[in-house]
Order: structure tokens, then C-alpha cells, then sequence
């Protein structure tokens, strides 16, 4: 997480919305770092082989690239569209959960 200088202010207002920033970025983590023990389970559970887990991983770590290029560019601003597209990711593929293009969206919307 790249640290905002709207965060260094003391004032009350600016301290809620940084432990809300961080709280977003800290529950994404914890979205994507999970992700991976379920995921190679209800792969072997569906059939599906290495190559495709392979894929899904390449494409999860992939697109982990653009939301450090969208801090870079915007800044802390782009954690709550993130967060939302990793959020709107996982719960297709929980509708979805024996799809092969919905754990493609899971890791993709991961990689986010």
C-alpha cells in the first residue's frame, strides 16, 4: 500500500478515513492470500489439471501489476474501485462455482 499524505493530518476526520483505507487494502490481502488452498482443492474436486491452475495463477499474479500502475498514476483513491471489482469477482464465482470461466473471473478479479 502506497502511503497517502492525506493520512498524516491529525485531524479526526482524516484518521477515519485512513483506518478505513487501510482496513480495504488489509481485507484484500486477505481475499487473495486465501484464495489459493480452496482454489487447487475444488480444482482437483472439478477435474481440472495443473495446466489449468497454472493459467489461473499466471493470471491472477498478471494483473497484480495494474493496480500498482493505477497507485502510481492516481493514488490511494483506486483501493475502493479495487476492492470492489475483487468483491464483484468472488461473488460471480460463488454463483457460479463449477464454471471454468468463473474461476477465471475469481482470479483475475484476485489479481485486483
Amino acid at each position: 500500500m502506497v502511503a497517502d499524505s492525506r493520512c498524516s493530518g491529525s485531524a479526526g476526520r482524516n484518521n477515519i478515513r485512513c483506518i478505513g483505507l487501510i482496513t480495504l487494502a488489509w481485507l484484500d490481502e486477505m481475499l487473495r492470500n486465501f484464495l489459493w488452498v480452496p482454489m487447487t482443492a475444488h480444482a482437483k474436486h472439478l477435474g481440472l489439471d495443473a495446466r489449468f491452475l497454472g493459467l489461473v495463477f499466471a493470471l491472477s499474479v498478471g494483473l497484480r501489476i495494474l493496480p500498482n500502475w493505477m497507485v502510481t498514476q492516481i493514488g490511494a483513491a483506486t483501493e475502493l474501485p479495487m476492492m470492489v471489482s475483487t468483491s464483484f469477482g468472488y461473488a460471480v464465482s460463488g454463483f457460479f462455482p463449477d464454471a471454468d470461466w468463473a474461476l477465471l473471473l475469481l482470479a483475475s478479479a484476485s489479481g485486483l
